[in-house]
């Protein structure tokens, strides 16, 4: 009996730390609601991180299974699709006044029930990332490197974004930055980058090339932290998109 319990509570194990990664994602999203945007980033880092530990504990306890997989991808798309895509239209709705009241096309007890029209943006980033985990859940080809820019990478650009916005270094691009079109313009692009055909690398560190952009990009985002602090969440991943463009044009 306490042999059947704990293969029981070692298969369970890695779903729970799953869990926790849809836990701190929506954790993540009442932050926003709340415009703490930096906890909101926090939360994201520490789904982050049991997004890695699961799929690692599961393979270190030998307890591997398709439920495992199904719940994983379900966490990411709060965490990684969700919690970005309401960030987005936080940020864009503080910058318009201009909004759809949808009260009279439903049921209504006297309130008011109205979208942003710019911050409806964002429901196009987590409809561009529920597509990209699709995607990745049926493919058969991305072992070695992913095929499109991972979700976790697209939402840590996001999460990071409000911190550009107040870094010194980038003051003569706060208005740009701060625009509805510049973070539409960005929303679409990562959308497409997430869904393209288009090889990132992933951190492997076996073969040589591995090496050499696993160190170039921990170096960089190293240095980017050091200088830029959190503004560094975003740019690291714009680092991380440059060196995936030299390495591609490189084979």
């Amino acid at each position: 009996m306490v042999i059947f319990a704990f293969m029981n509570l070692r298969a369970l194990l890695p779903n729970l730390v799953t869990a926790a990664n849809a836990f701190f994602g929506m954790l993540g999203i009442l932050a926003v609601f709340q415009n703490r945007f930096e906890w909101a980033l926090l939360l994201f880092v520490l789904g982050v991180i049991c997004d890695f530990f699961d799929g690692f504990l599961a393979r270190l306890l030998g307890v591997t299974s398709p439920l495992g997989v199904q719940l994983d991808s379900l966490a990411d798309l709060v965490t990684s699709g969700v919690l970005p895509g309401v960030l987005v239209y936080q940020l864009t709705r503080t910058q318009s006044d201009s909004y759809w009241d949808l009260t009279s096309f439903v049921l209504s007890d006297g309130g008011v029930f109205a979208l942003s029209q710019s911050g409806l943006i964002g429901l196009v980033l987590t409809l561009g990332a529920a597509y990209r985990l699709a995607r990745f859940n049926i493919s058969t080809d991305q072992t070695h490197y992913f095929k499109g820019l991972a979700t976790p990478a697209n939402a840590l650009f996001f999460l990071g974004y409000p911190a550009l916005l107040s870094t010194p270094f980038l003051t003569p691009l706060h208005t740009l930055l701060s625009q509805t079109y510049t973070v539409a313009f960005f929303v679409l692009f990562f959308v497409f980058l997430m869904n393209s055909p288009l090889q990132m690398f992933k951190i492997k560190w076996k073969t040589r090339s591995d090496k050499i952009y696993g160190t170039l990009l921990v170096v960089g985002a190293i240095l980017l932290f050091v200088n830029l602090g959190s503004a560094a969440f975003s740019l690291s991943v714009v680092w991380y998109l440059l060196l995936c463009l030299i390495r591609n044009v490189s084979l």
